[in-house]
């Protein structure tokens, strides 16, 4: 209704009491116009007076009424547009929510149990979080909507109802099976028995949880269960961050959570520039892959570690894979120590092949001089024993006055016997028997050697022998035909002017001893190149020498089971050394029989 209809209507009722009033008093003073005086007296005053003041009272009745009626339908209108307009924005902002809003009162049993509750509002919010649509949800009990809810393991009803008799709020997330869906749940009391719960669907958000939580933990199965070492560690100094089972037991630690409290990477690598170098790598490329260092293990032990790793320079951590590869370092020392001994008895079968192929030439070249002087000697000899004998002769008839003739005749029978020896030097190389082996004194065997020998003048012969026997098995006549040839060598080498030692001595070998005579000589010495070829048939350094001294010693001594080697320094002399085993003492072998 307008204000104007409302306040036509209560000037029209204020008209109609101010008559009804004044009709009434007009039949009361009425009476007094038939009274006693004394009323007709007052009948005559009331008369006027009171029309004058019934009709100002009526003005101002109406006057006032119409003011109070004007300021109150004013007031009404303007409390009335106001509170629309607040219900509007307030149901705007209600229905724009967000979350999910239900307003509910509570039902209770006569024992003032809560069992039940009404929805009162509800917002689209609301029914786009549940299926729920608002005209089968208003006015109706949870009961009836959701059949089943109170046999829920969670009690909706008994949490709802402790809000609603309490004013506490409750916040929570749960799983409603109904609907199938996660909720996250402010429950408050705005007025007692009443409830209003504020809800969002966290079904999206529990779901990736869920799925957060199951990757994690597939990620960790396989991160704790990996064959090979996984860590996370500080780029500063390498503090463990974090890092699997296998890991820590690689390291010497009995957890993992050990691992992590305890271990800092700069401090374990065995040598401290291989850390220097994996950072240098690191900081240039980002990455390494595949280093190899020694790490030292919780117990003080060292163990070779191969890893690989990621540099993460925005997060502060590098993140890798390690294994240990000490026993696949140690099987790789093997086989390089396999392999070097395997190369060390190549190269000595190798020289075994080669010296028994040198000997085997040398035996071949040997059997074939053999042969040929086996044949040539006796044709050789005839012609040499006429021409010795014709010198002979010839000295005899003639006139050995004649220098000349002399001389001549000198130097044939000196020629004569240079082929002779020759031919004995051939045959002794070629058809030399077999030695015959008896205890030897090699000192004295020595000392009667060189006491025959005269060295020529400017050369000195010094002489560095025991005063106690060395005993040898050997054939005295072979080992002289070597002393003296090699003796023999080193003086022509020394030529002029030098010395000539010889020297005798024991030494302790794995075979119980040998007895080591060196020759040594100041000359010019050999050539390096021909020191492989001294021991060789038919090679010599020298215009008159035919080679055979050197080959014939080699063979005599091997076949006394012993060795014969050279060596030399430019402008420092040669030096031939011969061992031989050494043999019991006959006083010793005396003793054991």
């Amino acid at each position: 209704m307008k204000a104007r209809q409302k306040i036509i209507l209560i000037f029209a009722l204020a008209a109609i009491m101010i008559w009804l009033v004044d009709s009434m008093l007009d039949v009361f003073i009425f009476k007094f116009q038939a009274g006693p005086l004394p009323q007709q007296l007052l009948y005559s005053l009331y008369t006027p007076a009171h029309e004058l003041y019934m009709r100002l009272v009526f003005v101002a009745v109406l006057a006032i009424t119409c003011v109070v009626t004007l300021n109150l339908t004013r007031s009404k209108e303007v409390a009335e547009e106001a509170q629309a307009l607040i219900e509007e924005k307030y149901q705007n902002l209600f229905e724009s929510m967000m979350n999910g809003f239900a307003y509910h009162e509570m039902v209770y049993d006569d024992n003032g149990k809560p069992i039940d509750y009404t929805f009162l509002e509800i917002n689209s919010a609301f029914e786009n979080f549940t299926g729920l649509q608002r005209e089968n949800v208003i006015g109706k009990k949870v009961t009836q909507i959701l059949p089943g809810i109170e046999n829920e393991d969670f009690d909706w009803i008994g949490i709802y109802g402790k809000v609603a008799l309490t004013g506490e709020e409750a916040r929570f997330e749960r799983y409603f099976e109904p609907l199938n869906r996660w909720y996250s749940v402010l429950a408050f009391s705005p007025r007692k028995h009443f409830f209003a719960a504020v809800f969002e669907d966290a079904t999206e958000r529990k779901n990736a949880e869920e799925a957060l939580r199951e990757s994690e933990e597939k990620y960790r199965g396989i991160f704790n269960n990996a064959q090979v070492g996984l860590f996370r560690s500080r780029i500063q100094d390498g503090t463990a961050l974090e890092a699997n089972e296998r890991l820590a037991k690689m390291l010497g630690y009995t957890s993992r959570e050990e691992m992590i409290r305890d271990f800092i990477a700069q401090d374990r690598y065995a040598d401290p520039g291989d850390r220097e170098a994996m950072v240098a790598e690191l900081k240039s490329t980002g990455e390494v892959k595949n280093f190899e260092t020694r790490f030292t293990r919780n117990d003080g032990s060292i163990i070779w570690i191969r890893f690989s790793a990621r540099l993460h320079p925005d997060k502060g951590y590098l993140e890798g894979i390690a294994t240990d590869i000490t026993e696949q370092k140690h099987a790789q020392e093997e086989v390089l120590k396999h392999q070097n001994h395997l190369e060390e008895l190549v190269e000595a079968r190798t020289h075994e092949l080669k010296e028994t192929q040198d000997k085997l030439i040398a035996s071949e070249r040997l059997a074939v001089l053999g042969q040929f002087s086996g044949n040539v000697s006796h044709e050789i000899r005839n012609p040499l024993g006429v021409i010795g004998s014709s010198v002979y002769y010839l000295k005899r008839r003639l006139d050995t006055k004649d220098e000349k003739i002399t001389a001549h005749l000198d130097k044939i029978e000196n020629q004569v016997e240079i082929c002779t020896g020759i031919i004995e030097s051939i045959l002794k190389l070629t058809r030399m028997d077999s030695p015959d082996l008896q205890l030897l004194d090699l000192n004295r065997h020595l000392h009667d050697i060189l006491d025959s020998f005269r060295p020529p003048e400017g050369i000195k012969l010094e002489l560095d022998l025991p005063d106690s026997p060395v005993w040898v098995q050997g054939d005295g006549g072979q080992l002289e035909i070597v002393f003296t040839n090699i003796i023999q060598n080193a003086v022509q080498a020394v030529d002029k002017e030098g010395s000539v030692s010889v020297s005798l001595c024991k030494i302790t070998t794995a075979d119980g001893g040998r007895a080591e005579i060196k020759f040594k000589d100041t000359g010019p010495g050999i050539p390096r190149e021909e020191l492989d070829k001294v021991f060789q048939p038919l090679f010599t350094t020298r215009a008159t020498g035919i080679g055979f001294g050197l080959s014939i010693a080699k063979m005599v001594v091997e076949r006394h089971n012993g060795d014969i080697s050279a060596e030399s320094n430019p402008e420092q002399g040669a030096t031939f050394t011969v061992t031989l085993p050494l043999t019991e003492e006959p006083e010793r072998k005396a003793d054991q029989t």
